[in-house]
């Protein structure tokens, strides 16, 4: 119940920072990533040169436990994998080049959901890095996706998918009915969305989801 001030010394502005373990982490900047540890109040860098060859901003990091294998989201240059057992980097075929990457989470154990700001949200394998469509706007059809721009996503215990899609505000996907429902503000509703730009979702202990809106 304690808080402690670490210096940064990177000495970029940092964006993201995944846990390793105990003592040692990945962190993501503006500028690119680092690898670091974490002992009795400082932080270490240490120098790891697949890592420091990837520099670019870095929006977003996913740290696969089971297999030891670091996502990297970046702003307009894809997903870059590094693998902590081969020590190697590689960035996947299909890489969403073109749009920023705002969230890596998984969906099950083989896959993981990757978010983006421009082009929905896509599916990557966490072993072949195989990367697919997986809910993409369709404007044309009543009950589809609605928007691209998707800065946050949750997926619950029933394989509902909580999407803030900005400026939007939630879509939700529901997997085993392939419906949508839309959680949004309403004028003199106090029970509605407070305000339709959400940046971020999450879940507390008591099951309750908590919207971060503009």
């Amino acid at each position: 119940q304690d808080t402690t001030e670490i210096a940064n010394a990177i000495d970029e502005t940092i964006t993201d920072i995944a846990q390793i373990d105990e003592t040692h982490f990945f962190i993501g900047t503006e500028k690119g990533i680092h690898y670091a540890e974490l002992k009795q109040g400082t932080l270490s860098l240490i120098h790891c040169d697949k890592l420091d060859k990837i520099a670019v901003q870095i929006n977003e990091l996913y740290f696969d436990q089971k297999t030891k294998k670091l996502f990297i989201g970046t702003f307009q240059r894809g997903i870059y994998v590094y693998d902590m057992n081969t020590k190697q980097s590689t960035q996947p075929h299909m890489s969403l080049t073109d749009v920023s990457i705002t969230r890596i989470k998984p969906l099950n154990n083989k896959e993981l959901l990757v978010a983006t700001d421009g082009a929905g949200v896509y599916k990557i394998n966490i072993n072949s890095y195989l990367t697919t469509p997986y809910i993409v706007a369709n404007y044309n059809q009543y009950n589809e996706m609605n928007g691209n721009n998707i800065s946050d996503f949750y997926v619950d215990d029933e394989q509902r998918i909580w999407l803030a899609n900005y400026p939007i505000g939630i879509t939700v996907r529901n997997n085993r009915h392939s419906s949508y429902n839309w959680i949004k503000h309403s004028i003199g509703n106090k029970q509605s969305l407070i305000n339709d730009q959400v940046n971020s979702i999450i879940e507390d202990s008591e099951r309750d989801l908590w919207y971060a809106t503009n």
